[in-house]
């Protein structure tokens, strides 16, 4: 035992750190464990938004096609000038102003005086 004196360690338990001074991990497992749930249910919510999104534009309820502004057009609920906007618009290349559709042809326009 004079040896282990001489060397500064002893072989007793009163060298061991009080449990006050050992990093308590808990909190640490506690907060990974978290941020790892969290993390999963942001993307299964992630995952859901785009899921309903992709259906909205695949079942073609997000608009009109051109489909269906042809058929407006040849039923005569569009002008031809209503037509070429709405499909300049929904292809991508836009006109500068929309037309307008008269509320009445048919009466005549007065002027005021």
């Amino acid at each position: 035992m004079a040896v282990a004196a001489v060397k500064g360690v002893t072989s007793n338990k009163s060298d061991c750190p009080p449990i006050e001074t050992v990093v308590d991990m808990t909190g640490l497992w506690i907060g990974i464990v978290g941020l790892l749930i969290l993390s999963i249910i942001g993307a299964l919510l992630i995952h859901a938004v785009r899921r309903h999104y992709n259906d909205l534009e695949s079942s073609g309820e997000g608009g009109f096609t051109l489909h269906d502004l042809r058929q407006l057009r040849d039923t005569g609920r569009l002008s031809n000038d209503e037509y070429e906007h709405m499909r300049g618009l929904l292809v991508g290349t836009r006109l500068e102003d929309p037309p307008v559709a008269d509320a009445n042809p048919d009466e005549e326009v007065r002027e005021c005086e």
